[in-house]
């Protein structure tokens, strides 16, 4: 669906007298999968289909408006085949080197449904990542799949998961804040979380939503095991947090 702002952003890449007899072209080209060069990374397999994503205003003249970042987003409704697994499905940006980047979607009476920020080339992809260490018959297998496709997990590395070691505080930070759709930060005044730390930007965030505290006021200890009384606390204040955004939480 095209909102009247980014309309209005691409006629005014046209003069007044170009927009008198312009016309609006969206562009949609399908592309096989195995021709467009989607790098799915370790112990992924990937299936679906890759379109070619643009949207110009053009004028009697020829002359192109179009832009690739969206003032606001564009909402795409794609059909979704029944040969899929609709709980491993996702929509996902293609980068230049190939690489997918996850966008989201929400699947709704057979299709998939998102919003897109830009024009370029995205992928309706079914994502199976498994895990060296996590066998098909492990009773995590099925689980850790889905949430991995939804890219709310990594593994210890490419290929591994290590699912009986114990989860430190950072790695179970990004784990929430992975679930949740967070955008203001804290300035963090911890002395023992580098700037560049990998989980750095989640740990802002969970800090300025109230998610997480420190073991005090200038340490955060990431890489202590995390307790059970930290994860419930950290839990509670979640769950509260998706209840002020209007989001129904039950005690059952």
């Amino acid at each position: 669906m095209l909102t009247p702002a980014l309309l209005e952003q691409l006629k005014n890449g046209l003069s007044d007298s170009q927009q008198q007899e312009g016309k609006l072209q969206v562009k949609v080209e399908l592309q096989a999968l195995s021709g467009a060069g989607v790098k799915p990374g370790a112990g992924v397999a990937l299936q679906g289909a890759v379109i070619d994503f643009d949207i110009q205003a053009i004028a009697k003249d020829g002359q192109t408006s179009s832009s690739s970042g969206f003032e606001q987003p564009v909402k795409v409704r794609w059909p979704v085949s029944s040969a899929y697994d609709s709980d491993l499905l996702g929509i996902y940006k293609i980068s230049d080197s190939g690489e997918p980047i996850y966008v989201g979607g929400t699947v709704v009476n057979g299709a998939i449904e998102a919003e897109l920020n830009e024009a370029g080339k995205y992928a309706l992809l079914e994502y199976r990542k498994t895990f060296s260490d996590v066998p098909a018959t492990h009773w995590a297998a099925n689980t850790l799949t889905r949430i991995a496709a939804k890219h709310l997990i990594a593994g210890t590395s490419e290929t591994t998961f290590e699912p009986n070691r114990s989860i430190t505080r950072a790695e179970f930070v990004k784990l929430i804040v992975n679930t949740l759709p967070l955008t203001d930060k804290a300035d963090l005044a911890f002395g023992d979380v580098p700037e560049n730390a990998w989980y750095a930007d989640s740990l802002a965030k969970a800090v300025e939503a109230g998610l997480v505290s420190g073991k005090s006021a200038d340490r955060f200890e990431p890489n202590a095991v995390i307790t059970r009384q930290e994860i419930f606390d950290d839990s509670d204040a979640r769950l509260r947090h998706r209840a002020s955004d209007g989001i129904s939480v039950r005690n059952e």
